[in-house]
């Protein structure tokens, strides 16, 4: 009985070793899956269209532009056309505009892209 007895301490001792690590583990894991959906939370909240990306969908579609330059203060301006085809692009986040006409008498491309950076609270172009 003796015997019996010491062996169930000793497999009681050797349970409570092995469990502890993994509870601890467990509750680690429980912890850093808190976080993660707190993070998850917070990545969701700055990426997710609001209405300052909605106010951009204004500069949608085709627009004809005309620009005016001054090479010197009180010379005449030198003027050129274009044309803008802008549309929104990833989920409503950007809107993605590209231009073709002329610069200073000569064909000219160009692209844009403007968006809303909701962490930074401001409007963005590239």
């Amino acid at each position: 009985m003796k015997l019996f007895k010491n062996s169930l301490i000793g497999i009681v001792v050797i349970a409570i070793i092995i469990t502890a690590p993994v509870s601890k583990i467990f509750a680690q894991q429980q912890a850093q899956s808190e976080e993660d959906q707190k993070m998850m939370k917070i990545w969701l909240e700055y990426s997710t269209p609001g209405p300052n990306h909605k106010y951009l969908e204004y500069f949608a579609g085709i627009w004809d532009t005309t620009s005016k330059m001054w090479m010197k203060p009180g010379s005449e301006p030198v003027s050129d056309k274009m044309e803008m085809n802008a549309r929104m692009i990833l989920g409503g986040r950007y809107i993605y505009c590209d231009m073709k006409g002329t610069m200073m008498g000569q064909p000219a491309e160009g692209v844009q892209i403007m968006g809303y950076d909701n962490y930074n609270k401001k409007f963005l172009t590239f």
